[in-house]
């Protein structure tokens, strides 16, 4: 597999929040193409080290066509890949990136209090999209 044709998301494996974000999408995606990663595997580990980029565990990031996406500007490319009504967030990558992640950061801040406990189990034709 050529990571760089790819498109990963990078996602907090202990937040339930996240892990239910991920359910969404697997159910939502228009083609399978996303593949997914915890932030906390050694894939995703290597992965950054690999980029020199420094790994944020409060945050989603999104790499697609060679790029790497983090925070709002992430979750605006991941929707291109959703079916509508999902689709529509990318309408708000209009306003400012500063209001777009100042909403992220204080959804992010709150994530394990909005959904608890939510253990993501792919099923088995998902199970090849996960990269540990």
């Amino acid at each position: 597999m050529n990571l760089e044709q790819c498109e990963i998301v990078f996602f907090d494996g202990d937040c339930g929040f996240c892990n239910r974000t991920v359910q969404l999408i697997l159910n939502r995606e228009r083609d399978a193409v996303i593949h997914f990663a915890a932030l906390q595997s050694s894939f995703a580990q290597t992965f950054f080290d690999e980029k020199n980029q420094k790994l944020d565990l409060s945050t989603v990031y999104f790499f697609s066509k060679g790029q790497l996406y983090a925070e709002s500007a992430a979750v605006f490319e991941i929707a291109r890949y959703l079916k509508f009504p999902y689709r529509m967030v990318r309408l708000f990558r209009f306003l400012p990136l500063g209001l777009t992640n100042s909403v992220y950061q204080f959804i992010a801040k709150r994530r394990h209090l909005i959904n608890k406990g939510y253990c993501l189990i792919p099923k088995e034709s998902e199970k090849k999209r996960f990269l540990s």
